[in-house]
């Protein structure tokens, strides 16, 4: 799969992870009062796959 994109934050969380509610795909931080996606150890190919299946954003990535 080849990746074609390029994810831009312009305003990332910079709350503490640790801190986070752990949900399903990641946490949840209480600040920004969304989803916290951490990509960090993903593969590009993992990253583009789980932004292909989404219908709609509503998630910070870190």
């Amino acid at each position: 799969m080849k990746s074609n994109f390029k994810i831009i934050i312009p305003e990332p969380c910079s709350e503490d992870w640790d801190k986070m509610t752990p949900v399903k795909n990641g946490r949840f931080c209480l600040a920004c009062n969304k989803s916290v996606i951490d990509f960090t150890n993903k593969l590009p190919e993992e990253i583009q796959h789980f932004f292909l299946k989404q219908s709609f954003l509503i998630f910070e990535v870190r």
